[in-house]
């Protein structure tokens, strides 16, 4: 999950000869803004992106009072380009709407914003059910729940495994908490290749369509 890169072969066809066999595009010029360049563009909008919103420390985090998530070091990180100093021991409030079905995985993306800590489930309208803890890390870079808005330094991330029966944020403790039937497992990360890498912002050709891919 680095850096996203975008190739010059997009809606916007590819401009000039044929590139690495491939035939160039019959879309009219005015449309037609492939090339080395406008890829060069794009990569260099996204190492932009990517040190405006980024965290310059590991993230440390541990279970906050049995239901809640805490950052046991201080950290460093920027937001839009302006740094913030996050202190140690600060709650994210895990909520009390997210549940994850028995004996399976659920996932919780952690941001802040200079201002608020957020907390952020893969779904709180259902309940979660990865069957494995590797499924629930896959669903980072697909949910769109789980992409906060640019204004947003992504920190790290939570998975929780209910126990014998459905588990509910708030009123079901975290692994090593006292409450309702604790979590069978429950793992911190700080994965410092999430920063950056939500809340992107588009990026057209030379006549105003939007890329997309």
């Amino acid at each position: 999950m680095g850096i996203k890169v975008s190739k010059s072969i997009d809606n916007a066809g590819i401009m000039g000869p044929p590139q690495s066999g491939i035939a160039s595009s019959t879309t009219a010029p005015a449309l037609n803004q492939g090339g080395a360049l406008r890829d060069l563009l794009i990569n260099y909008n996204a190492e932009v992106l990517f040190n405006r919103n980024r965290t310059f420390e590991n993230t440390v985090f541990a279970i906050d009072t049995n239901f809640d998530i805490k950052n046991t070091e201080p950290v460093t990180y920027y937001v839009n380009g302006l740094a913030y100093a996050l202190a140690d021991n600060t709650s994210f409030n895990t909520g009390t709407a997210a549940t994850i079905t028995a004996d399976l995985w659920g996932i919780v993306i952690l941001t802040h914003n200079g201002t608020t800590a957020t907390v952020t489930w893969a779904t709180t309208s259902a309940a979660m059910g990865y069957a494995t803890e590797a499924a629930a890390k896959a669903a980072l870079g697909t949910i769109t729940s789980l992409c906060p808005a640019s204004g947003f330094s992504s920190l790290g991330y939570v998975t929780v495994q209910a126990g014998a029966s459905l588990w509910t944020a708030g009123t079901d403790a975290l692994q090593g908490g006292t409450g309702g039937t604790p979590s069978a497992d429950t793992n911190y990360y700080d994965d410092p290749s999430l920063n950056g890498t939500f809340g992107g912002y588009q990026i057209g050709n030379g006549a105003g369509t939007v890329i997309t891919q």
